[in-house]
C-alpha cells in the first residue's frame, strides 16, 4: 500500500467526526478492506470501540497506546479508539 490518502478512515457519530490514518500493516490493510461499514459504537473507558472481524498481525502489537492511538484488539474483534 503507498500514500496516506489510501490509509485514512473516518469514524463518524451523532456529534463527532474523527479522521485518522492507518499504518501499512496486515491488520490495517484488512480494516480498510473491511470498510465502509455502519456499526454501533460502544463506550469503555476513555475508548470507542466496534466490532470488525479481521486476521490481526500480532507481531505489531503493542501493550500500552497513548491518546489518540488506533488498535485492533483482536480478542473481541474490535477496533479501538483511544481519546484518554
Amino acid at each position: 500500500m503507498s500514500g496516506g490518502a489510501e490509509r485514512r478512515i473516518r469514524l463518524r457519530g451523532k456529534s463527532v467526526e474523527v479522521v485518522a490514518e492507518l499504518d501499512d500493516s496486515l491488520t490495517s490493510q484488512g480494516i480498510l478492506r473491511a470498510l465502509p461499514k455502519t456499526v454501533s459504537a460502544n463506550l469503555w473507558g476513555e475508548e470507542i470501540y466496534f466490532s470488525l472481524p479481521v486476521a490481526c498481525d500480532k507481531g505489531n502489537m503493542k501493550k500500552l497506546v497513548e491518546p489518540g492511538d488506533i488498535g485492533y484488539w483482536p480478542t473481541g474483534d474490535a477496533l479501538c479508539f483511544f481519546f484518554g
